[in-house]
């Protein structure tokens, strides 16, 4: 649309020019006259006395016939000289040359600033593409230029955009190729020329153009402005798609990190996509702009990062976490926390790491923060982290349906969970599917026992070790016979024949017990002691048979001892910590044996139910006299319990 008030572009113009009429009736003496400035983008006309009367008899002057802006002035035709002619002439040449930079300035301004505005709008939620379409509604509403099509081409990544009518693909090849042709001619990166029936102003570089398509010819008032406006077009457009480059290159290598994180444990293998998921739909739906859900993507992915400081022996093990390896794994919110802070870029996620196992009710982690204390995001996140980690198996339960766990997030909104987004959380979960991860693969069999057992057997020998006990121990419940089989003088062996030896006699031991009893009896709860589970409707004798071959297959003692007790998970910590007693209480067995054997010649130690434990050169009458109870034993105690006898006779002579 022509401009017809040049007050709002430069007032100070705009006194230039009224200055200028008002020199003019002061040098002619006049009160009529009729003054013109038009174009296609300026259309004012100034009038004084009765100018009407000058249609009929009158003076023309004006500038160049081909000059971009029209002044014209009409003036009586009695009242002038030829010389004033020309001077007038002259002094309107310079008056459109003055109004001509200036408006080329004022557009330039102008657009400038829409620039600046769509630079900002750009960092939160407007997309390229939104960009060219604001773009080409925008100069057409400013100015009437008949803009038609804005053509992006990304030449690095073979991508074009069209903003605008969309033309045929014949002409958008025939601009292209005219556009850079004339472009290496010229060597230079602007071009303006005509094609076809369209007029085409671009901006051609190495990496990505822009071509103005417009519908009729562009006044040249507005070069210098649409030189301007492609070119910060373009920067736009290039810095936009550094940002997004870096973006994509971060949230591609976050994505890498955290995928060789939870490849460490099948399990939880796509969670962090998973909660990634499921916090963007909570975000979407609670109206969050761009940056926010960009900030609420990228924590959400690197929400369990801290994990990598978690040993295996504590992030891989089967089965509930014991209280200390519970406080343990907990250290990962705020190693994750300390991890995003080193990093520039990603600082501003730290807070939102370090406190997305926080509860609403302040009794989550690490600092006990309640209800709004607890970053937005940390609590978007939290209920998306116990929805994948419902739906999905874990090591300590199997998954469950959709439906349990949305009455699980319902019933622990207000104590765990934030309880407005619970409300907006709940209807997004119920219409969108459960997220399931590309590629994912069902966990092996295979895999599945080599983890069982790189938890549940010694590494040395292979036997079961004490957590198998554990496990095994949830599955029976019966009545068996424990039986505690351990290397004598194994302390004594380990400091002096050292590791690799005393591993070996441990390994002869396993064998000769495995040799004797099947494996999967067997099980080895310390370096040097094993235990046997024997069916208490099994034979005594046969299990005391079995342990004296073991031990005729050895070239060193061993102890051992009985233990009758209910082979269950609520009886096996009581049965450990009696086995530990025990073992204890043998040790204590054996000092006395081979204490009192540097004094006397026969000594014979049995256990507090007298089953033989030790003998020195003792007739085998007189032993089965004594396991009988036909002698008098002194007692053993430990703490104050008996814990044996002992029987010593023929004291040497020194």
């Amino acid at each position: 649309m022509p401009i017809t008030n040049i007050q709002h572009i430069d007032p100070e113009l705009d006194n230039l020019i009224s200055d200028f009429l008002f020199s003019l009736r002061y040098l002619l003496k006049n009160n009529n006259y009729f003054f013109s400035i038009s174009n296609n983008v300026i259309d004012l006309t100034y009038a004084y006395g009765q100018s009407e009367l000058l249609k009929e008899d009158h003076i023309l002057i004006r500038t160049k016939h081909h000059a971009h802006i029209n002044l014209s002035l009409y003036l009586p035709a009695q009242s002038i000289e030829p010389y004033l002619q020309l001077h007038l002439k002259n002094e309107l040449e310079c008056l459109r040359k003055l109004i001509e930079l200036r408006l080329q300035l004022f557009y330039k301004e102008q657009w400038q600033r829409q620039c600046a505005y769509w630079s900002v709008k750009l960092s939160s939620d407007l997309s390229i593409e939104k960009l060219f379409m604001a773009s080409l509604n925008y100069l057409n509403s400013f100015v009437d230029l008949s803009l038609e099509t804005i053509i992006y081409t990304d030449l690095r990544r073979k991508k074009k955009i069209i903003a605008g009518q969309n033309l045929d693909e014949l002409i958008i090849k025939a601009i292209e190729s005219n556009i850079q042709q004339l472009a290496q001619i010229e060597q230079k990166p602007n071009v303006y020329k005509r094609v076809g029936n369209y007029f085409v102003y671009a901006r051609i570089s190495s990496l990505n153009c822009i071509y103005l398509v417009f519908a009729q010819e562009v006044h040249p008032v507005y070069h210098l402005a649409l030189c301007l406006f492609i070119n910060e077009l373009l920067w736009l457009v290039n810095a936009n798609n550094l940002l997004r480059h870096s973006e994509e290159t971060l949230h591609h290598l976050s994505t890498a990190f955290i995928n060789s994180l939870e490849a460490r444990d099948p399990y939880t293998r796509g969670h962090s996509l998973g909660v990634k998921h499921y916090s963007l739909l909570i975000g979407q739906a609670l109206g969050l702009n761009q940056a926010e859900l960009s900030q609420l993507s990228m924590a959400a992915l690197l929400h369990d990062i801290g994990k990598i400081a978690i040993p295996d022996y504590i992030l891989l093990k089967p089965g509930r976490l014991s209280q200390a390896e519970y406080e343990i794994i907990k250290l990962h919110s705020v190693v994750g926390a300390e991890l995003i802070a080193s990093i520039p870029d990603l600082s501003p996620l730290a807070p939102i790491i370090k406190h997305h196992h926080e509860r609403f009710d302040g009794q989550g982690y690490p600092e006990g923060l309640k209800g709004e204390q607890i970053p937005l995001l940390a609590r978007i996140i939290s209920i998306a982290d116990v929805y994948d980690a419902i739906l999905n198996k874990r090591v300590y339960h199997e998954p469950k349906n959709k439906l349990d766990a949305l009455a699980i997030l319902e019933q622990n909104a207000g104590s765990q969970f934030d309880p407005h987004l619970i409300a907006i959380a709940l209807p997004e979960f119920k219409k969108h599917p459960i997220f399931t991860p590309k590629n994912k693969q069902k966990i092996p069999a295979s895999l599945e026992l080599a983890r069982s057992e790189f938890f549940t057997k010694n590494k040395i020998t292979g036997a079961k070790n004490q957590q198998a006990l554990v496990e095994d121990a949830k599955v029976f419940e019966l009545e068996v016979y424990f039986a505690g089989i351990r290397i004598r003088n194994f302390e004594y062996f380990n400091i002096t024949l050292g590791k690799d030896k005393t591993n070996t006699l441990i390994r002869k031991l396993y064998d000769a017990l495995v040799k004797e009893f099947d494996e999967e009896v067997v099980y080895q709860i310390s370096p040097a002691r094993f235990i046997i589970v024997w069916p208490y409707t099994w034979k005594k004798s046969r299990l005391l048979k079995h342990i004296h071959q073991v031990q005729t297959q050895l070239q060193f003692k061993i102890d051992f001892f009985l233990l009758r007790e209910k082979f269950s998970a609520h009886k096996i910590n009581t049965v450990l910590k009696e086995i530990n007693i025990v073992d204890e209480n043998y040790k204590i067995l054996h000092t006395t044996f081979k204490t009192l054997s540097r004094l006397f010649r026969e000594v014979v130690v049995v256990d507090k139910d007298y089953n033989l434990v030790y003998k020195k050169k003792m007739e085998q009458s007189k032993l089965q006299a004594i396991l009988n109870r036909e002698f008098k034993l002194h007692s053993i105690y430990n703490f104050g319990q008996i814990i044996g006898y002992v029987y010593y006779d023929n004291f040497y002579n020194i």
